[in-house]
């Protein structure tokens, strides 16, 4: 088996190599040539138009302009001064096409002087259609819409609603994050004096008993500031992973609208494939020999073979770019439900602190003014309620 594979390999590239030479020996005499790139293939010409184009040498290149031009109507005439004017073939294309010629294979060759006396090249067939040029091809793959769907005026009306409402949140929580930075460096500076003020330092997690500071206290106003800074970065960390939740979520609707794209065409590779697989192609047939009828199924074989090859790669690449897509999801709903509950977390954490910082700055108001803390109601307020009156006993 693998010596007949090899027999069979030795000649397809012979056979590929023969095809090959001739054209060899062409290309090796071919000058490399400019190219023509994205250029204006036609051009208004006439008196009072500010881009004059000069006439083109050669009997075919003035019958070709000649048929190829188009008189400009009388009302874009009058806008130049009443000039006649006339749209005509960019003289630097009409070369081009000149000097080129269909191979065997249908693509344009640089045409040899023995072969083409007249210079008339591809002008013709360019003139009636038959060939077109890449940038008209690319201009109009450019207006045409990607896809069969068509969006109408209300759905882009509503789409371009929500791109508005969307910048203004991204706006205001731009305005939140400079605020927010604002503030973080100035709290940043008092804290650093503050420190230095109370030599506050922090305190390891492992720290053995020794190592603590013997007299840890510190004023009041020190520990309501202290508890401040914790809810400023508690706040500036919300901040970030509300921002990181609101991105990954937008990746994640990007993601799962891949995968419905993908999807049917990962279905339309499947079926072609399994028509590919039992449908086999016509094997019946009147043939003059039986050397010519091997041949021909052989050739049949090979084409079957190379086109099962070549829907069984693109079934695979796809699936493989959907799987690729559908872990990328997995993982990002998987990051939004950690990030949800760290997000709770630290929101239940900061009401705690803010609850704390409160109940300090009330009960610090309160010994300013004079009244004991043991006079305090619960919501930070003196007390008013009168002593209850004794209960008699309830005979028994």
């Amino acid at each position: 088996d693998i010596l007949a594979i090899m027999e069979w390999l030795t000649e397809k590239v012979d056979a590929l190599g023969t095809r090959l030479k001739a054209d060899l020996r062409e290309e090796e005499e071919e000058e490399e040539e400019e190219n023509m790139g994205d250029v204006d293939l036609w051009s208004l010409t006439g008196e009072g138009c500010p881009a004059s184009v000069t006439a083109v040498t050669g009997e075919v290149a003035a019958k070709s302009v000649e048929s190829v031009s188009v008189t400009v109507d009388e009302s874009k005439a009058e806008a130049v001064d009443d000039k006649n004017l006339a749209l005509t073939v960019n003289p630097r294309w009409l070369q081009h096409l000149q000097e080129r010629l269909l191979a065997e294979d249908g693509h344009p060759r640089k045409a040899k002087l023995s072969e083409d006396p007249y210079q008339g090249g591809l002008v013709l067939e360019w003139v009636y259609g038959s060939i077109v040029s890449t940038a008209e091809k690319a201009r109009d793959g450019a207006k045409r819409p990607l896809g069969s769907y068509m969006p109408q005026s209300p759905e882009a009306h509503h789409a371009l609603l929500r791109a508005l409402e969307e910048q203004s949140v991204w706006d205001t929580r731009l305005a939140q994050a400079r605020v927010l930075l604002s503030e973080m460096l100035k709290n940043r500076m008092e804290y650093t004096e503050m420190a230095k003020q109370f030599d506050i330092k922090p305190v390891p997690k492992n720290a053995k008993p020794e190592e603590l500071p013997a007299d840890d206290s510190l004023p009041d106003p020190v520990i309501v500031a202290v508890l401040c800074r914790e809810a400023l970065l508690t706040k500036a960390k919300l901040h970030h992973l509300l921002f990181e939740h609101i991105t990954q979520e937008r990746q994640l609707r990007t993601w799962k609208t891949q995968l419905k794209q993908g999807e049917p065409e990962f279905e339309r590779l499947k079926r072609e494939l399994e028509e590919v697989k039992h449908n086999h192609r016509g094997l019946d047939g009147t043939y003059r020999s039986q050397a010519d009828m091997e041949r021909h199924r052989a050739q049949l074989a090979d084409a079957a073979i190379e086109e099962q090859l070549e829907v069984q790669t693109a079934f695979r690449e796809q699936g493989a770019a959907l799987q690729a897509i559908y872990d990328k999801k997995q993982r990002a709903e998987y990051d939004l439900a950690r990030r949800e509950t760290e997000i709770k977390q630290l929101q239940g954490w900061k009401g705690t602190v803010e609850s704390l910082i409160e109940k300090f700055t009330e009960v610090l108001e309160a010994q300013a003014a004079g009244v004991p803390a043991g006079d305090l109601e619960e919501g930070g307020e003196p007390s008013t309620k009168e002593a209850a009156p004794e209960r008699s006993p309830s005979p028994s």
